[in-house]
């Protein structure tokens, strides 16, 4: 994990990151710096290699991802790009389950490290169909960040209740968890469709336009 030896505060933010857009590289620092107000949190951003709750893979590679995330983060100093998901695919082939992942994290950072990881509302409202998702709870604590249509922590809340797999206790948990630092609105299906494209760092865009990225069939 490329961050500073004895690093205390790390907040993971995994996806496919396909492409990076300016609401993953704004809100995720914000998030970092809302529940990590010291300013020496550190965030670590991880591409998938294929999401398991996804039909399909990433339509950009994983060197092109990770190259654009450099990019859409560069002026972030305490923003690093680990590829820990990737090298795990390319020795199983398998999808990226993020209890891997946290594990692998927590392994490096140690016990007394404040790990967390943010999801965004979408996710948290899923998050009890994800592959040991108690344990992934037990190694880092979750941030939420608000998402239409859920984007409020009320919102956000009664899409997690309807599920029926949290009880009172656990709601009023994640009610904590929820960052309250805007709502994570773009969405990379439109920027690959062509539109939005307003919402990438000009040198992400430049990029993409450069690699034929997401060029119309």
């Amino acid at each position: 994990m490329p961050i500073p030896p004895g690093a205390g505060c790390v907040l993971l933010f995994g996806g496919s990151f396909d492409p990076p857009h300016a609401a993953h590289a704004e809100l995720a620092s914000l998030a970092r710096d809302a529940v990590f107000p010291g300013g020496d949190a550190r965030l670590v951003l991880i591409p998938a290699a294929r999401s398991p709750h996804k039909a399909v893979g990433p339509v950009a590679s994983g060197p092109s991802r990770v190259a654009m995330l450099r990019l859409a983060f560069r002026d972030d100093p305490r923003a690093s790009v680990w590829t820990e998901e990737l090298d795990r695919a390319a020795q199983t082939g398998e999808a990226s389950y993020f209890v891997d992942t946290i594990r692998a994290a927590r392994a490096l950072l140690g016990a007394g490290a404040d790990l967390r990881f943010l999801i965004g509302a979408d996710q948290a409202a899923s998050f009890h169909r994800w592959r040991a998702f108690r344990e992934v709870l037990e190694l880092g604590g979750p941030v939420v960040l608000p998402r239409s249509p859920l984007d409020t922590p009320e919102r956000v809340l009664d899409a997690m209740a309807a599920s029926g797999a949290w009880s009172g206790e656990e709601l009023a948990a994640w009610r904590g968890a929820i960052a309250e630092v805007g709502v994570l609105d773009a969405r990379a299906t439109d920027v690959r469709a062509g539109a939005s494209r307003g919402v990438l760092a000009p040198a992400v865009r430049a990029y993409i336009e450069s690699h034929g990225l997401y060029a119309p069939a």
